[in-house]
């Protein structure tokens, strides 16, 4: 999305200062806190771009109990929630290679909720990202977990309901007849004979019948699947319902 390596920096800059976030940046890797993102990168897949000069840009949002502490300070503490984001999981081995390119925004939660409700709109926007990707406790504490319960299911749970209304939507199939299982006379066994003839082939012919084809899958279900899990679930679904 960004075509030079500060690309994100300077946008990020742009949308804290339009905002009115009181924020500062500090050179160096993230304080430890609450992770956004429930699955970042492995670490091994930043040391290349460090080499090349890529930065590694990392926001901690501070929610701090004495207004008075630096926000820095205030994570390194423990006086303060640390909602912190990035792309790449920081780690020690990460140190040799990727401190110096590495940048971190601290941004003062005032308002807890609003402030951190923009930020979370602002980070799934401009990187992409469905819902399914942040912490379901961040979800939460925005609201959207009551707003939209379906938003904060387990990928357990959406898989699940996937997989209920593929079953649900699949064609059903025709069952082949029963033997008998009581005893009869050879009268009772030549019209039952005769019975399942003409059933057979009544079914038969309704074999040969052209099938009516499948239900369409309702737009709003797919709405949910998207929302939920992305458009990889998306795809996925209307691949198995053809």
């Amino acid at each position: 999305m960004y075509k030079t390596p500060d690309a994100f920096q300077e946008a990020l800059r742009r949308f804290l200062a339009e905002g009115g976030y009181a924020w500062v940046e500090r050179p160096g890797p993230p304080p430890p806190g609450v992770k956004i993102l429930k699955n970042a990168h492995p670490p091994r897949l930043a040391e290349r771009l460090c080499e090349e000069g890529f930065p590694l840009v990392y926001i901690a949002a501070v929610k701090r109990r004495d207004s008075s502490t630096p926000l820095e300070e205030a994570c390194l503490r423990g006086e303060a929630v640390c909602y912190v984001y990035g792309d790449v999981e920081w780690a020690p081995e990460l140190e040799d290679k990727c401190r110096s390119v590495t940048v971190t925004f601290y941004v003062d939660l005032k308002e807890e909720r609003r402030a951190l409700e923009a930020l979370l709109l602002y980070i799934a926007r401009t990187r992409n990202l469905p819902w399914v990707a942040f912490n379901r406790e961040i979800l939460s504490i925005i609201g959207l977990c009551d707003a939209a319960p379906n938003i904060c299911l387990t990928e357990e749970a959406v898989i699940k309901k996937v997989e209920a209304m593929r079953k649900q939507l699949a064609p059903q199939r025709l069952e082949p007849p029963k033997s008998p299982t009581v005893e009869t006379s050879p009268d009772d066994t030549a019209n039952d004979t005769a019975e399942t003839t003409t059933k057979n082939k009544g079914a038969a012919a309704d074999i040969d019948k052209p099938h009516a084809p499948a239900a369409r899958l309702d737009p709003a279900v797919l709405e949910l699947v998207r929302r939920c899990c992305g458009e990889e679930c998306v795809t996925r679904l209307l691949a198995c319902h053809e």
